[in-house]
């Protein structure tokens, strides 16, 4: 599949999808995900008094390791704002699994809607199972050498989106699927994730970045989810719920 032909399809998807936009998704995903974000950051500085911060900075500035260290324990987030941080932070894992159900059916053309995003929450212990499992197979990969590491990422990239079409699947089976999907297309995707390397350092430029991702976060999104439905067959016509 050529990225340039990629690319062309996800603009017109773009641009021809309508109530709702993927633009108005995408922005709806980008705040809530932001929102999430600040609740996470708010819980685990809630137990940090100003008094201890400063006297904390005045330690390190000043040399005295010893007593900043002994000031940690006391700045620690209790575990309460820990567990709370962890499952906000997994529902944003789960609300992206729903904007790429909503992606898949304006590909699919069938009938996306924007409470796509909250549909992922029906199978959302597969989707944190896939994630830690993933997450732990690559970074293996990635202490061993980088280049296993990679070939780990490209190997499981459609174990996601094969769960979406298949809840009924386990996660296993989903991993097992996307092996065999990417037999002989791992240096195709890793071409179609070089020709966007620029939209993903626009991101990380300070500032720019939060209103680039308006445009690259349905964008980027909208390419892959077109690549995984040429690259399964056959493709459903029926809405993804």
């Amino acid at each position: 599949m050529d990225p340039r032909e990629l690319k062309q399809q996800a603009k017109q998807l773009i641009t021809e999808t309508q109530k709702p936009s993927p633009l108005t998704v995408g922005v709806i995903f980008i705040m809530l995900s932001a929102v999430i974000s600040l609740l996470c950051e708010s819980l685990l500085s809630s137990g940090i008094s100003t008094s201890e911060a400063n006297a904390y900075l005045m330690h390190v500035q000043n040399g005295n390791l010893e007593k900043a260290v002994a000031l940690l324990p006391q700045m620690m987030p209790s575990g309460v704002a820990v567990v709370l941080t962890v499952v906000l932070q997994l529902m944003v894992d789960i609300i992206s699994v729903g904007f790429l159900i909503y992606l898949l059916n304006c590909v699919r053309r069938a009938g996306p809607v924007i409470g796509n995003l909250m549909d992922g929450f029906g199978i959302w212990w597969k989707i944190i199972l896939l994630n830690i499992i993933m997450t732990v197979l690559i970074t293996i990969g990635s202490l061993l050498l980088i280049v296993p590491g990679l070939f780990a990422f490209y190997l499981y990239r459609q174990a996601i989106y094969i769960l979406i079409d298949h809840p009924e699947l386990s996660v296993f089976e989903c991993m097992r699927r996307s092996r065999q999907m990417m037999k002989g297309h791992k240096k195709e995707l890793f071409k179609v994730d070089l020709s966007c390397l620029g939209w993903i350092v626009l991101t990380l430029i300070p500032y720019i970045g939060y209103f680039a991702e308006v445009w690259t976060v349905p964008y980027l999104n909208m390419i892959y989810s077109i690549y995984y439905n040429e690259l399964q067959a056959p493709c459903t016509a029926e809405p993804v719920a």
